[in-house]
């Protein structure tokens, strides 16, 4: 074969469930810090940054929305309706949860479920309208 002729031949395909190293080492790197700010930090540097993020994300919403593109747009508005619920619920679940005396390392564990139900809340939304456009796609025109 010339050089020419395997350069003109199409590249493979990746699979579905293949990543780049870099981006697994990026998930490493995230995995870990959320991991070391609910379980190994101290309490009152934990509750700073779970502070601050909790401050900080509905501006990320918001600038996805007015920024991003369509799919961005959709995990911002599906990740908001349950992030709304958590800052409606927010000061009277864990006011009472920390009446009752609940653990610290709890207390953070939920906090970071609940942001973490928020992402979740967000791909889902992504998923379903991948699954509504790929249907409206194969919908014959009438």
């Amino acid at each position: 074969m010339t050089n020419l002729e395997i350069h003109d031949q199409p590249s493979p395909r990746r699979g579905r469930f293949q990543f780049s190293i870099r981006s697994m080492l990026i998930l490493t790197a995230v995995v870990a810090v959320i991991c070391s700010v609910l379980f190994a930090m101290p309490g009152w540097l934990a509750w700073i940054i779970l502070g601050f993020t909790f401050l900080t994300i509905p501006g990320v919403f918001i600038s996805i929305l007015t920024y991003g593109t369509p799919y961005q747009k959709t995990f911002a508005i599906g990740a908001m309706s349950p992030f709304a619920f958590l800052c409606l619920t927010y000061h009277v679940a864990f006011y009472g949860l920390f009446a009752n005396g609940l653990e610290d390392s709890i207390a953070r564990l939920l906090v970071g479920l609940l942001i973490l139900a928020c992402a979740v809340s967000g791909f889902v939304t992504v998923l379903v309208r991948f699954w509504l456009e790929g249907r409206n796609r194969r919908k014959p025109d009438a």
